[in-house]
């Protein structure tokens, strides 16, 4: 009975509650649903922009610093070298056999050459930066460069040793001879 009161009243007041006019009222709400999904995807695209170029720029702050402090090290490493070889020559001219010191020496520089090599390589490859794929082959070098770091830095460690056991042998034998001559 409600149903048919409720029709009475709708068709009595002379509203058209046809079908048709239900969905001709719901495109203009479609079409607001459409431009807002538009919108929200456009915001989002642009929002994954900004956020792949903010990665970018911090993924190429983080390897020009690696690469900063790879050149770093090799300098610090240049400079022990340095001295290194500064102090063979003041041994070497005090009597001391250094020859082993001396060859580790120039094992040490084929380790630096080694080691220069791969830095140049990995700031190349760092600069050469733009997908995931150059990324891994820039942090692939960067392992090889700090490896090639390491091994100039244990042949340096090498050579000092040798160079002390020189000079503790040469001044064994010097004390030695002179308990000897007393």
């Amino acid at each position: 009975m409600l149903v048919f009161a409720l029709a009475l009243i709708i068709f009595s007041s002379g509203v058209s509650a046809t079908v048709g006019s239900f969905n001709s009222t719901n495109v203009p709400l479609r079409d607001k649903k459409v431009e807002v999904k538009a919108e929200i995807r456009e915001k989002e695209a642009s929002r994954r922009a900004e956020l792949k170029d903010k990665i970018k720029k911090n993924v190429t702050k983080r390897l020009s610093t690696i690469d900063r402090n790879l050149n770093a090290y090799l300098l610090r490493l240049d400079k022990i070298s340095g001295k290194i070889e500064s102090r063979i020559k003041k041994l070497g001219e005090k009597g001391v056999n250094t020859s082993k010191a001396e060859a580790k020496l120039a094992e040490a520089k084929l380790l630096q050459v080694k080691a220069k090599g791969a830095i140049d390589k990995a700031a190349s490859d760092t600069l050469a930066v733009v997908d995931r794929t150059t990324l891994d082959t820039a942090l692939a070098s960067i392992k090889d460069a700090k490896n090639a770091l390491f091994a100039y830095h244990k042949g340096l460690v090498e050579t000092l040793r040798e160079l002390k056991a020189a000079s503790a042998l040469r001044e064994g034998s010097k004390s030695a001879g002179e308990a000897g001559n007393d």
